[in-house]
């Protein structure tokens, strides 16, 4: 069984020298059976020496070694690892007369091992230096999230205080209109049409014909200037939007439009009547107005209309006419075009939490929608 044997067994006496070495010795570590026999292990590494003797004396004393893993050398030289097991050897009355050791090579079993334990521990590296990077981007990531919603906040706040400015504006303007339009009114207006009395009070007695005739054309220069005054009072801010509401100010512009342009404008309305407030009024009108320029400019058409509807959530404006429509842009859809004024139009909608909407085709008019909500 020893001749037989797939591991190296060797026997050693009380003074460690080799009594006996198989065929598996001497292919595993290189030393023939003769070169082994009579002297220490071969095999034992100088630097071991010490720790060889401490546990052959301990085989000696009865203890067993079973599977230790210790470091050998090939007669080569090559570092070699082997599982030992050590067993005494007794004879009948019980002393150890020698000592059997049986080896097994690990060394490439260890070699694997050591390159799947080096290779893991390059792995954890690797897993932790890319989990490092990724916590490392993911921090940057949130910080960058975290930076943009705080700009993001910030355009907000400042897009609500631009809308709240320009609705404070609007709302200056509408007051300003308002002001020099009763200016115009009561004290131009006033003045202008006092003197017109008196004019025409001393034109109906004067001293000479050539008198008579430089009064009436001074009369006459300030019948204009009193129609011009009343013309621009009421263009800057029209009393029947103010007094009356949206509705009778529509109709009053439709009519004002069809006198002063080459084309007829009409107006209609439907739904309950809502109060609306002087900002969304205001803005309304105006953009109405505008709206109704635009066709007058470059619609090229007679008709144009106002429909004004009235929801329990909504009040839209229609401004239609069947002039020669356009294009629109590519992508824009119903969503409105920039240009022909229709901008500042846009955001004066929004600032109603509103919109605007165009749809048209050339040769088939235009169709503008002006939507807000009224409550909110």
């Amino acid at each position: 069984m020893v001749e037989m044997s797939p591991y190296a067994i060797y026997v050693l006496d009380k003074e460690g020298r080799v009594e006996l070495w198989n065929p598996m010795a001497e292919q595993i570590f290189g030393w023939t059976e003769k070169e082994a026999l009579g002297r220490l292990p071969p095999m034992v590494p100088t630097y071991n020496t010490r720790l060889f003797w401490e546990n052959h004396r301990a085989l000696w004393a009865g203890e067993i070694v079973i599977d230790r893993l210790v470091p050998t050398t090939h007669k080569s030289g090559a570092l070699m690892q082997m599982f030992v097991s050590k067993l005494p050897v007794r004879d009948d009355s019980g002393q150890v007369v020698s000592a059997i050791t049986i080896m097994r090579d690990e060394t490439e079993r260890q070699r694997v091992w050591t390159e799947l334990v080096e290779d893991r521990q390059r792995m954890e590296r690797r897993v932790h230096e890319r989990t490092a990077a990724l916590e490392a981007s993911n921090l940057a990531l949130r910080q960058e999230i975290a930076k943009r919603m705080e700009i993001e906040k910030s355009m907000q706040q400042y897009q609500a205080q631009l809308k709240s400015l320009a609705s404070d504006l609007r709302t200056t303007e509408e007051r300003q209109r308002r002001r020099i339009a009763s200016d115009l009114h009561d004290g131009i207006g006033q003045s202008l049409a006092l003197a017109q009395a008196k004019l025409a009070e001393l034109a109906s007695c004067p001293k000479s014909a050539t008198h008579r005739e430089a009064l009436n054309d001074v009369l006459s220069l300030i019948q204009q200037a009193v129609a011009m005054s009343r013309s621009l009072a009421y263009d800057l801010s029209p009393p029947i939007l103010y007094d009356l509401g949206l509705e009778p100010a529509l109709d009053w512009l439709a009519e004002k439009l069809s006198r002063e342009y080459p084309m007829k404008v009409q107006f209609a309305q439907s739904g309950p009547a809502v109060p609306l407030n002087a900002d969304m009024r205001a803005t309304l009108f105006r953009a109405v107005w505008e709206l109704l320029n635009n066709v007058y400019k470059h619609a090229r058409t007679e008709e144009a209309s106002i429909i004004l509807t009235r929801t329990t959530t909504d009040l839209e404006i229609r401004v239609l006419d069947s002039g020669i429509g356009f294009a629109l842009p590519q992508g824009i859809g119903t969503c409105g075009v920039a240009g022909l004024g229709t901008l500042s139009i846009r955001e004066r909608m929004e600032s109603l939490r509103g919109s605007m909407e165009i749809k048209s085709e050339p040769g088939k008019g235009t169709a503008v929608l002006l939507r807000v909500p009224l409550h909110g």
